[in-house]
Formats: structure tokens, C-alpha cells, sequence
């Protein structure tokens, strides 16, 4: 083919497509007027006027150019001005040009082939950008990724590069907010920047390397007389944490404190005060014996202005300058010494009037050093009182209320008397505060102690009612049903609240007064069957991972949450009631801010979310309580304890405690906090005494004996088996002792028979164990369990998989992780009386459910959401046991 045919049919194959002028520049074998070391003036006569002066193959290029301008017409254009190809230039027919030689034909259309894109993007020597090739002579409209056809028109290409574009980043109309950078088709904020207040228009507002409000990440505020220096809170030059409570951050001044000069525990001695961080004798005082402390004046004869320099005549006196026998102006001469009176300790306002203990002389007056008070009025003993006692707390008529403590020289209610009651302080201000979750008592708060009286019926399980068991109505034809005694039932009936029914077919009572089957299954010879039954889909929570889930009354809820196909982070969730067998959406009015991996504790009036954030990137210590009854959210207080991910999360029955966890960078943290959600108040979590920073901690909360933790993994992959106990009533942690059980982390734990039960997780080389036991926390002791699971272990990982409930004396494991993040479906019962076990069989949908979330509804376990391999499911199902 010659080179005028193969142009014709290489503009064929465009023309069937879309090129654009950048196209047919390249069909003649010029550069487009767009690209660099182009002059956009000239017109391709010029160009190839300029090209024929300097090409030795001008002249057969003159030739075919002059014959397309001869014989061949521009396509004519429909209405909708397309071009119109149904008659197109017969090749053939066009005039016979010089044939060319080989070096001079095939070798110039391999150079030129495609300049400024891709080889795999052309079709023979025609470029279509961002297009692939279907054939020789034909570009495809179909894009290759990176690329993308963002405005719709194939003639100019796939314009937009979606991996680089800030305009379409990862898609069309894909917009980073101002200042961010698109990288691989992700929105990234510069390093060192971030966008903490969620408007777009300002971008990556936030310099987190030096925000001491957003410090490393978003909403990580930095403490008292802390900076912000490379992301990190660290004190300001001249102060120091010396008390060991991040709290209140870096509370001395190591400039000027004489307890803490310089460095944390350096003490200045007698007659030295604490300048710019170093002991320094206060003015008028000398150290001459070499010893602690200034113990000489410089104003003495004996010391005059320096050691051992002794004034005789003729200049006996000690003056500012020296010795000599004229005090200068403003001084007074006290014996042989010229002295200032306005500050000499030992001469304050006259001669011979020293300062006590804790006082200084200050234009001279006596006063009192800092925290001091002369609370007496006695002048013998100086400033005798501390103002950090709790009658003497700031001020020497300051005393604190019942209840309270004297903290910093301010009044605060004590760990033991938490509430705030106005005259007092102290463990409950109203009955409501006395609550738990004990029916058989009534709890009312007596001179603001919980005093609980027993109920004046029958105490039986549930409540107080006339009677608990048949024999508690008298013998005779009646029965115990529902708390009431009533009339025998027939053969074959048995009484169930009140009523006789038959509990091998009862759906309602199925083998068992109260043991409904619900929607979904039927009661055959007292069983339900089939154990597990799908969730409705209708009116479910979009598709998710991460997202929190706990047991509301006997509900399921599920809030928040990441959606892996489009990067997103959710405020919105659902509620799931296995008794009407539907969902009901959660208001996200006065919801808080979208996160994952939130931590959700249900109080028994309302679900408290905090924590969570975006993984990787940042935490919040900002959260909500939800209210299930009016479906309405209240703001949690901003914590004074860091955010986390994946911490220990419990209900001590006033509190919400929350310990451990991770930042947002992975670390594990040794921190916590307690929430009233009565008071909206956090208090921080004492770190004395605490186990080491570890994730994967197995805990149980132990009523009277407060938290339990064992084993888990620091930051170097160091499993071990040690017991601690903590107590916030007198926020205090305590080891207990290191047990026999093996090391251990991600492990099953409950609170049984006063002992901490403690099953699987993974070992030192994090492979699943299928062993356990209970660990006796008076007796210090380990007690294993006779008989290993029937197949195998698992662990239990917050936010991938793991669920544990207790009914009776039954004990429920269900899901749970092997290696990495493999997920095991289906669980065990063991039966904690006889340590016998029962597999429960993988629910049904199947689906790994891996990231889902999953509650224990007091009688049922359900499991929603999360991802069946890289895909978020949008089912659910819940076991009946």
C-alpha cells in the first residue's frame, strides 16, 4: 500500500471513532498545534512549506499533500454536525503518487508512530489519548485506566488522568478539597496537613506537625504548657510533667518551681530560690562552706558582697558595693551592715525583723510564699499553713464541702464521692443514681449512699412475685405460672404465665415457659427449629464494615462504619428487634460525626458511642449517647482521655470505663476513662499499678471486684499471662499475679462463678488456641478445662471477628478468627457445670460476616453486615440456642 492509501485508511479508522485536530495532525505526521515546540500561528501550509525547505522526503510529502487537497473533500456534516461518512473518498480512485522506496516509507511511519503517548495507545501511526486499539487501524472509545472520558466527548479522547487528577480524582467530578493532592486516585492531604473542620472550601486547613489543637491528627489537642513540635505533644520549653498525670499535661514550671528546678524532683536548699532552672542564692545570701544552701548574708561585715572578705577600719560598714562607713541612700544601717530593707529576709521593713518559715520579704512587708497561708495570725511560726488541705484548700478560709478533696489549691468531688449533690459530694445524689440490675431490690440513695432493701414478696429470678415455684403456693391442685399461683393444668399442659399450654408444639413456649421461636421458625417436639433464620433486608442499613453493634433491651443496634467500594465513613445505622422481626432506621439528627470502629456500651437506658474515627488516619474523643425510646441523640462530653480504637469497653453500672486500645497509627495505649452520662463528665484513669500498653486484652467486668484483664501482646509481639485488677472506687490498678495459664492474646473471657473464665486467642506465634480455663483472682490460681473444643481454636479480634454471651450456666463462643484475618463461622456452647461442649452450627445466609457486627439479645444472638471477602454484605441472621 502506498502512503497516501495508508493515510486514507488510517482516516477511515478514525473517522469511524472520533479523533481529534490533535489526531489528524498526527495522521499527516505533525505535531499538534497544543504540544510543546509548536508555534500555534502557523498554519500547515506554512508547516509544510517550512518542512519541504528542510526535508529531504518533502517532496514526495508535497506531492500526497497536494493531492489530498485536489481530490479529496472534507465530509459533509449532518443536522446534528457529525460528519457524514456514508460516502466516503474512494481511496482507489485517488491519484497515483511516486511509489516510494522502502527506507523511505515503513521506517517513517515507525518513527513517527504515536508521538507523545503510549505504543499500546495507537492505531498505526494515529494517536487517540487515553484510547486502546481494536484493531491496526481503528482506536477504541473504551478508555485504559488510568484515563477517563469525563466530558463526554470521545473526539478529544480520555482527557482526564484519574489516578493524578485533583478535579477527578478516582472518578468524574471527583473533587479534592482545596489544597489536597490526588494520588493514585486517592484525595491526600499534604503530609504534615489535614482536614480537621470538614470544609472543602479551605482544603487541608490544619498543620497538624504544629496545631496544639490537632496535634499528629485531627482533634488531638495537646495539654497544658505542651507544644506541638513534629506531631508530637511535648512540653514547652521550662516546664515538665512531674506528676505522671498526662491530664493535666506539663504542670510545673521547672524555671522558677524550688521543687522542681531545672529537671522534675530537684529541690532548691535554704535561702536559694529556682531562677531560669537552677538553684541560685536568693539576693542578700552567699554559700561560703561549700554545703547545700546559702547560708550566709552578703551583707554581713564578716561576708560583705563575697566570702571571706571581712570590713575593718577604716570602713567597718557592709554596704551594696562593699565595705565602708556610709550606707548609701535607701539603706539602712542594722549594726555594723548597711541593709534594704524592702527585701532583706532578715531585716524586713527594720532592723532585725526576720521572716519565718515559708514567708519572704517584699517591699517590706512580710508575706507569705506561694501555697502558704498565716491561717493563725501568729507571727512566731510564719505562714504555717499549706493551702492544699481540704480545710485550708486555695485559701485559709476555704474549706471543701462534704465529700470533696482539695486538689491543686482548687475543691474537688473524690473518686469514692464522685457527684456533685450541691452542699456535698458524694457516691449518689437521687435514687435513680442507685440503680442496677438487681430486680429483687429497691435501691434508694440514703445521705448519698446506696442503700438497696429486699423486695416484700417472693425474690425470684426476674423480679418480686407472689410465688417463684409450685411449692411456694401452699401444695394442693395449684401451680406456679408467671409469678402467680393458679389452678392445675391438665396431662400433657403445662403452666406458663398464668396460662396451660402444651410445650412441645408452643411456638410461644417451646420446651420452655417463656422460649419463644419468633418469626421464622415452628416449635416441634419443645424445639425450634431451624436454629439459624435470616434477617429482613427490608428497611436494613446500608452495606458496611466497622460498624459498631451492642445489645439495646433486647435489640440489636448498629451504628457509623466504613464503606470499603467508595472510602466513606457513616453516621447513620438501625435498629433490629427480633420480636417484631424488623428495623427501624436511627435518627441522624444530633448524631456524631462519621466514624468506624466506634466503641458502643449499652447503660440500660442508652447506648453510648465514642471513640472510632477514620483508621490510619485519626481518632475522636467525641461521641453520643442515643436514646432507643425517642430516637433522639444527646452529645457525649469531649473526653480528657485520648481517642481509640478497639479498647476495653464496659458498664460498672454508673460508669462507662473504657482502657487500652489503639491510636491511629496502630500503637497501644496505657490510658482510660470513666463517663457519667447522667453528669456528661469524664474522669481520668489512674496508670499506676496498669498492665504494660498490649492489645488483645480478655476481660470481664466482675461487679463488687471491679475489672479483670489477662494476658495480651505489646507493641514487640510479647504475649504473656499475667492478672490485674482494677477498682474505680478508689481508681486504683493492682496486679494480681502471673497465672500458669499458657501466654495468650485475643482470648474468650466472662466473668463465671466468681473466677474469669478465659478460652482460645493466640499464642506467642499467634496460631489459634483450643484451650482455656478459670482463673481464680482470690486464690491466685489456674484451673484448666478438662476437655478441649471439638474442633479447633479460635481467637477473639475486635472489629474482625468474635462474639461471646453467657445464658445460665451456658456459655457461647460464636465466630472468631484463626491466622491473619480468616474468619470461623458458626461457634460453641460449653456448658460450664459439666464442661461439656456443643458445636453450633455456621449461620445462615453464609457469608463470612467478617467486620459485622453481632449482639446477644438475652435470649438470641444476631449477626448483620459487614464483608464476605472485599464485598460488604447486606444480610444478617440470629441464632437460637
Amino acid at each position: 500500500m502506498n502512503s497516501l492509501s495508508l493515510r486514507a485508511a488510517l482516516l477511515m479508522g478514525c473517522l469511524s471513532v472520533g479523533c481529534s485536530a490533535l489526531v489528524s495532525n498526527e495522521l499527516d505526521g505533525k505535531p499538534s498545534s497544543s504540544q510543546p515546540g509548536t508555534d500555534a500561528s502557523q498554519t500547515p501550509q506554512d508547516a509544510a512549506s517550512e518542512d519541504a525547505a528542510t526535508d529531504p522526503k518533502a517532496e514526495d510529502q508535497s506531492l500526497v499533500e497536494h493531492e489530498e487537497d485536489t481530490s479529496t473533500e472534507k465530509p459533509e456534516q449532518d443536522v446534528n454536525g457529525e460528519p457524514d461518512v456514508s460516502e466516503e473518498p474512494d481511496v482507489a480512485d485517488a491519484p497515483e503518487t511516486p511509489e516510494a522506496s522502502p527506507e523511505a516509507d515503513a521506517p517513517e511511519a515507525d518513527a513517527e508512530a504515536c508521538p507523545g503517548c503510549e505504543p499500546g495507545l495507537c492505531c498505526g501511526n494515529t494517536c487517540c489519548p487515553g484510547t486502546s486499539c481494536t484493531a491496526p487501524d481503528q482506536c477504541s472509545p473504551t478508555c485504559v485506566l488510568p484515563y477517563l472520558n469525563c466530558n463526554g466527548n470521545i473526539v478529544d479522547g480520555c482527557e482526564v488522568n484519574a489516578a493524578t487528577d485533583p478535579d477527578n480524582c478516582g472518578a468524574c467530578g471527583n473533587a479534592c478539597v482545596f489544597g489536597a493532592q490526588c494520588i493514585g486516585g486517592t484525595c491526600v492531604c499534604p503530609p504534615g496537613t489535614a482536614d480537621c473542620d470538614g470544609v472543602a472550601s479551605n482544603g487541608c486547613e490544619t498543620d497538624i506537625s504544629t496545631d496544639p489543637l490537632h496535634c499528629g491528627t485531627c482533634l488531638k489537642t495537646c495539654a497544658a504548657h505542651q507544644d506541638c513540635a513534629v506531631s508530637v505533644c511535648k512540653c514547652a520549653a521550662g516546664f515538665a510533667d512531674c506528676d505522671n498525670q498526662p491530664g493535666n499535661g506539663c504542670e510545673v514550671d521547672t524555671t522558677v518551681d524550688g521543687q522542681n528546678c531545672g529537671t522534675c524532683g530537684t529541690v532548691c536548699s535554704l535561702n536559694q530560690a529556682c531562677t531560669q532552672s537552677a538553684c541560685k542564692c536568693v539576693t542578700g545570701f552567699l554559700d561560703c562552706d561549700a554545703q547545700p544552701g546559702c547560708e550566709a548574708t552578703s551583707t554581713s561585715v564578716s561576708t560583705c558582697g563575697a566570702c571571706n572578705v571581712q570590713c575593718q577600719l577604716p570602713t567597718p560598714l557592709c554596704g551594696p558595693s562593699g565595705c565602708t562607713n556610709v550606707c548609701p541612700g535607701g539603706e539602712t544601717l542594722c549594726g555594723t551592715s548597711c541593709i534594704d530593707t524592702t527585701s532583706d529576709p532578715l531585716n524586713c521593713g527594720g532592723c532585725n525583723v526576720a521572716v519565718g518559715p515559708h514567708q519572704h520579704c517584699a517591699a517590706s512587708q512580710i508575706v507569705c510564699d506561694t501555697g502558704w497561708g498565716d491561717c493563725d495570725g501568729l507571727t512566731t511560726n510564719g505562714c504555717e499553713e499549706t493551702l492544699t488541705t481540704d480545710t485550708h484548700c486555695g485559701a485559709c478560709t476555704t474549706v471543701c464541702k462534704p465529700g470533696a478533696v482539695c486538689s491543686a489549691g482548687t475543691c474537688e468531688c473524690a473518686a469514692t464521692t464522685p457527684l456533685d449533690c450541691g452542699p456535698s459530694c458524694a457516691a449518689c445524689c437521687n435514687d435513680t443514681q442507685c440503680a442496677d440490675s438487681d430486680p429483687c431490690t429497691t435501691n434508694t440513695c440514703n445521705g448519698g449512699v446506696c442503700e438497696s432493701a429486699a423486695c416484700s414478696q417472693k425474690c425470684c429470678v426476674g423480679g418480686c412475685f407472689q410465688c417463684c415455684v409450685t411449692s411456694d403456693c401452699g401444695g394442693g391442685v395449684q401451680t406456679c405460672s408467671g409469678g402467680v399461683c393458679i389452678a392445675g393444668c391438665d396431662t400433657g399442659m403445662t403452666a406458663c404465665n398464668g396460662t396451660c399450654v402444651d410445650l412441645t408444639k408452643d411456638p410461644l413456649n417451646c420446651g420452655g415457659c417463656g422460649r419463644a421461636c419468633l418469626k421464622g421458625r415452628t416449635c416441634s417436639n419443645s424445639e425450634c427449629s431451624p436454629e439459624w433464620v435470616p434477617l429482613p433486608t427490608t428497611g436494613q442499613p446500608s452495606g458496611r464494615e466497622w460498624a459498631c453493634g451492642v445489645r439495646a433491651d433486647s435489640k440489636l443496634f448498629v451504628w457509623g462504619g466504613h464503606v470499603p467500594a467508595t472510602a466513606t465513613y457513616l453516621n447513620t445505622g438501625g435498629i433490629y428487634d427480633p420480636v417484631t422481626d424488623a428495623w427501624t432506621a436511627t435518627n441522624t439528627t444530633g448524631a456524631p460525626v462519621a466514624r468506624a470502629k466506634a466503641t458502643c456500651v449499652w447503660t440500660g437506658s442508652v447506648v453510648v458511642v465514642w471513640g472510632g474515627g477514620t483508621p490510619g488516619t485519626a481518632v475522636f474523643t467525641t461521641g453520643g449517647r442515643f436514646d432507643p425510646a425517642t430516637n433522639s441523640w444527646n452529645p457525649t462530653a469531649m473526653a480528657t482521655t485520648a481517642g481509640r480504637f478497639a479498647p476495653i469497653a464496659v458498664w460498672t453500672g454508673s460508669r462507662v470505663l473504657v482502657w487500652g486500645g489503639l491510636s491511629a497509627t496502630g500503637g497501644n495505649l496505657k490510658s482510660g476513662g470513666l463517663y457519667d452520662p447522667v453528669g456528661n463528665t469524664w474522669t481520668a484513669m489512674d496508670t499506676a499499678g496498669a498492665p504494660a500498653a498490649v492489645s488483645g486484652l480478655a476481660y470481664a467486668w466482675a461487679g463488687a471486684d471491679g475489672l479483670i484483664v489477662f494476658g495480651g501482646e505489646d507493641q514487640n509481639g510479647a504475649v504473656n499471662q499475667d492478672v490485674f485488677q482494677y477498682q474505680p472506687a478508689n481508681n486504683k490498678w493492682a496486679k494480681l499475679f502471673t497465672s500458669t495459664a499458657t501466654k495468650r492474646s485475643h482470648a474468650f473471657g466472662a466473668w463465671v462463678n466468681s473466677k474469669l473464665f478465659i478460652w482460645g486467642g493466640h499464642d506467642v506465634n499467634n496460631a489459634p488456641l483450643n484451650d482455656g480455663g478459670y482463673l481464680d483472682i482470690v486464690a491466685k490460681s489456674y484451673t484448666p478445662l478438662p476437655v478441649a473444643a471439638p474442633s479447633g481454636g479460635r481467637a477473639l479480634v475486635p472489629y474482625e471477628s468474635g462474639w461471646f454471651a453467657r445464658s445460665g450456666s451456658s456459655l457461647f463462643l460464636i465466630g472468631g478468627v484463626t491466622t491473619g484475618t480468616t474468619v470461623v463461622q458458626g461457634g460453641y456452647v460449653l456448658d460450664t457445670t459439666s464442661s461439656a461442649w456443643t458445636s453450633i452450627p455456621a449461620w445462615n445466609p453464609t457469608g463470612e460476616h467478617r467486620r459485622g457486627a453481632g449482639a446477644w439479645s438475652g435470649s438470641e444472638f444476631m449477626l448483620w453486615g459487614g464483608l464476605n471477602g472485599a464485598v460488604a454484605e447486606m444480610d444478617g441472621s440470629r441464632w437460637l440456642p
